[in-house]
This record gives C-alpha cells, structure tokens and sequence, in this order.
C-alpha cells in the first residue's frame, strides 16, 4: 500500500502520524529519507509535511511503513480557497 499526502498529527510516543485520517505506523526497520538523502530519524516529522508512505495495511487500519520519504519541495499543505461569498440579497424600496 502506498500513501502520498501531509502529516496531520503526530504521536511521539507511539512512533505514528497520521495521513488522510490513516495512521502510519513507523517501526525500528522503516527506512526514512528525504527525497534518497540521508536517512532520518521519526524526530524530524512535522504536522504539514508532505510524505510518500510504502507499508503494509494490518488490522486496526494501521499501515505499517517499510519506508516514508519526505518531499522537501512541498513542506506544508496548499492553502485552502478562500470562503464563497455572501449571496447577495435583492433591495428594498
């Protein structure tokens, strides 16, 4: 299974973060770089950033990764649009 969008939470204690509301599950055998520099350690994750995930998906909707990349050119989600309009409403006389 691979998952590709922005870190949402993080749980340290746990080794876990979660992507798309799927929770990612990183072990002492996951390989984590950035975009094939060095590797990194789960310390250098932050909310917003965007990450590649491989893994396998286990019971409890827990994707266990065998590697997570970070993208360094997209490092916090796109803004969101701006809100719609009010409708306008017609005049009175």
């Amino acid at each position: 299974m691979t998952i590709d969008g922005f870190i949402e939470s993080i749980e340290e204690t746990a080794d876990r973060f979660v992507v798309f509301a799927t929770t990612v599950q990183v072990t002492d055998s996951t390989e984590i770089d950035s975009d094939g520099e060095n590797e990194l350690e789960f310390d250098d994750f932050l909310v917003g950033m965007r990450v590649y995930v491989r893994g396998v998906q286990r019971p409890g909707d827990v994707v266990y990764a065998d590697r997570v990349t970070i993208d360094n050119e997209a490092s916090t989600p796109p803004p969101l649009p701006p809100p719609p309009l009010p409708a306008s409403r017609p005049s009175t006389p």
